[in-house]
This record gives C-alpha cells, sequence and structure tokens, in this order.
C-alpha cells in the first residue's frame, strides 16, 4: 500500500465513526473535483472507507461508482480494465483472496459491469466468493446470503449469473480454464448438498475457451488446508 498523508478534508474524515452523504460531497467538492486521477487518490479513499465502521448508503454509492469510474474509464481506453488495472485492484480489496467489506464486493462487480473487458482473474475471484461462502463462511457474500442453506440458492445462482452473464452464447456458458475451474471448486464442495436445479443447467452448459486468460502476477490457489492463499504466477 502506498504511504499516505491525509491533508483536509481527508484527516477530518479518517477514522469517523459513520461516513454519510454530506462526507461524501465534501471530498467531491474540495479533494477530488475531477474524480479520481491517480493511484494515491484511490488508496487514499479506500483508506477512508476502511477506517470507519460505518457508511451510509449514499456514501457506499458514490465509492462504488468513484472507485469503479477511476479503474475502468481512469487509464487510456474508456470502459476497459487491463491486467495491471486488476492486479490493482485485487491488492486493493483482496490482498488474501477473500473481499470482506460489503461496498468492496459490489466494486468488483459493478467494475466487471462496465468494462467491455476484462482480466479473468476478478471473475474468478468474485466466483471464489461463493465457495468460501460455502466452505467456510468467510467473506462478505457469505454475510450477505439471506438463506443459509449448504447447497447453492436461487440467490446463489443469481450471484454467479451476474459474474458470467456476458459470457451465455446460445444457451453455452463459455468460460476460459481459470473461470472454469473457479466453478469446479465450488461444485466440487456442493457435490453432496441440496443445490437449486439451475445449478446442474449451469454447469453442465460451461464451455471452456482456446483462451488463456490474463498474466496476472499473483492468483489464488489452495493449500493443503483447503484454504486461500495467493501463488506467484509463472
Amino acid at each position: 500500500m502506498l504511504e499516505l498523508t491525509l491533508r483536509y478534508p481527508a484527516s477530518a474524515l479518517a477514522g469517523k465513526q459513520r461516513l454519510t452523504q454530506d462526507d461524501a460531497l465534501m471530498l467531491r467538492g474540495r479533494m477530488f473535483v475531477s474524480g479520481l486521477v491517480s493511484e494515491a487518490d484511490a488508496w487514499l479513499l479506500l483508506a477512508l472507507h476502511k477506517s470507519s465502521p460505518e457508511k451510509s448508503p449514499q456514501w457506499s454509492r458514490w465509492f462504488v461508482e468513484a472507485m469503479a469510474d477511476f479503474f475502468v474509464n481512469g487509464g487510456y481506453a474508456e470502459n476497459f480494465l487491463d491486467a495491471d488495472d486488476a492486479d490493482c485492484l485485487l491488492a486493493m480489496i483482496a490482498p488474501d483472496a477473500v473481499i470482506r467489506d460489503n461496498d468492496e464486493l459490489e466494486l468488483l462487480l459493478h467494475v466487471m459491469e462496465l468494462s467491455r473487458d476484462c482480466p479473468d482473474i476478478l471473475s474468478a475471484l468474485a466466483l471464489d466468493q461463493l465457495r468460501l461462502a460455502l466452505a467456510t463462511g468467510e467473506g462478505a457474500y457469505a454475510a450477505q446470503r439471506s438463506c443459509k442453506r449448504a447447497g447453492v440458492s436461487i440467490e446463489d445462482l443469481d450471484y454467479v449469473y451476474r459474474i458470467v452473464r456476458g459470457k451465455l452464447d446460445h444457451g453455452r456458458l463459455r468460460l476460459t480454464q481459470r473461470e472454469a475451474e473457479a466453478l469446479e471448486r465450488i461444485d466440487t464442495i456442493v457435490s453432496d448438498r441440496l443445490n437449486h436445479p439451475g445449478w446442474r443447467r449451469l454447469i453442465d452448459s460451461v464451455a471452456v475457451t482456446g483462451e488463456c486468460g490474463s498474466h496476472s502476477r499473483g492468483w489464488l490457489r489452495l493449500d493443503e488446508a483447503g484454504l486461500p492463499a495467493l501463488e506467484e504466477a509463472a
């Protein structure tokens, strides 16, 4: 993480009990007039977000939109996310491959929705949050699940389709190897559980493309205890 020096108004908000719409408006009007324009800006906003235990819906919405706009439109092309941007986002919200904050999970999903193309490391990361929810009850997605059934629910299917809906093609779900393996890990966990019928139809529709996905510097692996860890890519 970058070394951050807080100046007003950020210094007045750091560690505040609850971040509100007024706080977002103050930052927009005095600090981020042109939006987030650098990685340092993004780290600063993330640090402020993490420093507060409570956030209003208006703050959360602005945080997600401002961060997503930076990652998707702040580079050399609009609506595009490259491998370096994906690595930076992963380092911010999931350094240990687990997303623990609801707004940060929404940020990941929103980035994928806005980008016309993004590295498959992000979609695989999003899918893996369902595996964590089903296997260990860990992470933001696990806390969001209103249905706590042991297997895949209709709510879980909606979550998966939000991630992969752009990859549906004439009834086939065309995924990279990395994305398909993320689904396979989930299917292994729930193979002997009661799942929504749509889960098996989804798994049976997967067709692995010839694409190898992005060459990210690090990615999730499972250690001998079945816990998530980061592995350096070759």
